[in-house]
């Protein structure tokens, strides 16, 4: 029979649906399949080494800089550390969703969503200590650098050396002889050699440290540092 120059577009038109349908399918459960596998893999690190694991938690309190922002927010693949110190350590990956509103050409709002990852590590101390921010340099825009909440630029401190050249050293008015007392040579050593592409900040008895990205927690080395 005849073919009409429609159906020919039609069945064109149907095809491609179905090779998208199929493509987004694909890459979808791909995805799924390489999550669980690394999944898998932590639960099988954690549980060899004695580590609590715990693959999400949508119910994260903490009073850091990340924790406080934006909306749907929730730590996952999370690795708890026993102390002998009874200071317990906690190393896992954040996630939240910033909302943007903008108005195109003919004066209607547009809404857009981006969803933001990182790693940190929360080590807790023996004291509590005032709110300090150490804001690396060393790792571009920074995982808390875009936006410090409640930090003027006013509490910024210089300290000696060429630590300054690594991290700006934020802390309240009126307590910068604690944060000398707290950050000696070989404590603004420890940062510099080891954490400077990290982001760091003190609230109270707990210390964060910020990664830009997320961490890859099956890397030996990335636990390691």
């Amino acid at each position: 029979g005849l073919v009409y120059k429609g159906s020919v577009e039609s069945v064109i038109f149907v095809g491609l649906i179905a090779a998208l349908t199929i493509y987004f399918t694909s890459k979808s459960l791909a995805k799924a399949i390489k999550l669980k596998n690394y999944r898998v893999k932590l639960w099988k690190f954690a549980k060899k080494n004695n580590i609590n694991y715990q693959s999400e938690d949508h119910n994260v309190t903490y009073e850091g800089n990340i924790f406080n922002r934006g909306e749907n927010r929730y730590s996952y693949d999370i690795l708890g550390f026993a102390s002998s110190e009874n200071r317990p350590v906690e190393i896992a990956n954040y996630q939240y969703d910033i909302r943007t509103e903008s108005r195109d050409s003919d004066g209607g709002k547009t809404t857009s969503t981006t969803t933001y990852r990182q790693g940190y590590a929360l080590i807790s101390l023996d004291h509590k200590l005032p709110h300090i921010i150490l804001d690396s340099k060393k790792n571009g825009a920074g995982s808390i650098g875009n936006g410090l909440l409640g930090i003027s630029q006013s509490q910024r401190l210089e300290l000696e050396g060429d630590f300054n050249d690594y991290f700006d050293l934020y802390v309240p008015k009126g307590y910068e002889r604690d944060a000398l007392y707290i950050f000696t040579p070989d404590v603004m050593a420890v940062f510099v050699d080891e954490t400077c592409n990290f982001d760091a900040e003190i609230i109270d008895d707990k210390l964060f440290i910020y990664s830009r990205a997320p961490l890859n927690l099956i890397d030996q080395s990335t636990l390691e540092k």
